[in-house]
């Protein structure tokens, strides 16, 4: 019951979010933070389609790096996106007794064009992609700043999918 207790305060914040004209009802700053306590905003992301993506096909492929954790020594993580709109994510957690998820689902663009949203089985994160490699955002949308910007990149690897 107590995750319920803060849904009228996430509702009330992302009615209150700047919202860009161009972007549709459920930009990726609110989608992220309200999207798993509000089923309605599933649609608008879908509503994203693969005619949005980039227009090269470059960024199919997979990605590789070692993602911050704050429990254990790093997230090794293989991101492969397929060009049909599939991604397969290989998160192994680095600690003592290391384990791994793997999960795999659809993902969709989103505006801008070099962003794309992972689907509920992982979580609906955000990445940007671009000159061979992906960020992964913050719950806002945006790009990590500061010190530890360059431990939140992905980098497509050359090996065979």
């Amino acid at each position: 019951m107590k995750p319920f207790t803060y849904l009228p305060a996430l509702l009330l914040l992302a009615a209150c979010a700047p919202q860009d004209n161009a972007a549709p009802a459920s930009a990726p700053a609110v989608a992220s933070t309200v999207a798993a306590s509000q089923p309605a905003a599933i649609p608008a992301a879908s509503a994203a389609s693969t005619a949005a993506q980039p227009d090269d096909a470059q960024w199919i492929g997979r990605y590789y790096g070692v993602l911050p954790c704050a429990s254990c020594e790093g997230i090794e993580t293989t991101l492969i996106l397929h060009e049909d709109g599939s991604y397969l994510l290989e998160e192994t957690y680095k600690q003592r007794q290391p384990f791994t998820e793997i999960t795999d689902g659809r993902f969709t663009w989103r505006k801008p064009q070099e962003v794309f949203q992972l689907d509920k089985a992982s979580g609906e994160r955000l990445y940007q992609i671009g000159n061979g490699q992906i960020w992964a955002l913050d719950a806002d949308g945006k790009q990590v700043e500061g010190e530890l910007a360059n431990l939140y990149i992905l980098k497509q690897t050359v090996s065979q999918l």
